[in-house]
């Protein structure tokens, strides 16, 4: 009964994870909301720069993070985005979580470098920074991209091991298949053979 109730409890805690992790990765495919007032105003800080509004870069922040932190405008956009709730920060540590605590780390640093880039892009900055942002940026996400390529090419000489000594085993049990029948024939030619002497003598 524990034991149900611990699976119950982990698959629970990878929803709410997943949850999370689904709207940061749509922000990191296309943008990070613009914070906006009750009429629907984009709000400026006291440089008149126009604000992103709140997005976890930390782990941290990420575990906190609910929703409440979102102006009205995200909420109306991405509805989801009422219905996240509160995490543990330690249940990323848990081993049977891994999965998810990468995820996590690489989403967060692609919001990281998005933010920045959204920022310089749409405030006045120079050109120069602007390129260093986007090249900040395809760079953490070519990293993020590169660890993919990696897990998988784990993953296919994982299974290209088992592949050769499936295929050894097969080549093996063949073998030996191939001795007995051998043995048999020979054994067989053997008492044929002296069945040719015996029978004469009758």
């Amino acid at each position: 009964m524990t034991s149900h109730i611990s699976e119950r409890s982990k698959e629970r805690t990878k929803a709410l994870v997943s949850a999370k992790l689904e709207i940061l990765e749509t922000w990191a495919r296309t943008e990070i909301p613009w914070l906006q007032d009750s009429q629907g105003n984009y709000v400026h800080d006291s440089d008149g720069e126009r604000m992103l509004d709140f997005y976890p870069t930390r782990e941290i922040h990420f575990a906190a993070w609910n929703g409440t932190q979102n102006c009205p405008a995200t909420h109306a956009l991405f509805p989801s985005v009422s219905s996240i709730k509160t995490t543990r920060r330690s249940t990323l540590a848990e081993p049977y979580h891994r999965d998810l605590h990468t995820r996590v780390e690489a989403v967060l640093g692609v919001l990281r470098a998005k933010g920045h880039e959204q920022l310089l892009a749409t405030n006045k900055t120079s050109q120069l920074e602007k390129l260093e942002s986007k090249a900040y940026y395809w760079e953490v996400l070519a990293k993020k991209q590169e660890g993919e390529i990696i897990a998988l090419r784990e993953r296919m000489y994982e299974t290209e091991v088992k592949l050769r000594a499936a295929m050894l085993a097969i080549e093996n049990n063949s073998a030996e298949h191939q001795r007995v029948v051998t043995s048999l024939n020979s054994k067989v030619a053997n008492l044929t053979n002296l069945l040719s002497k015996v029978a004469p003598l009758k």
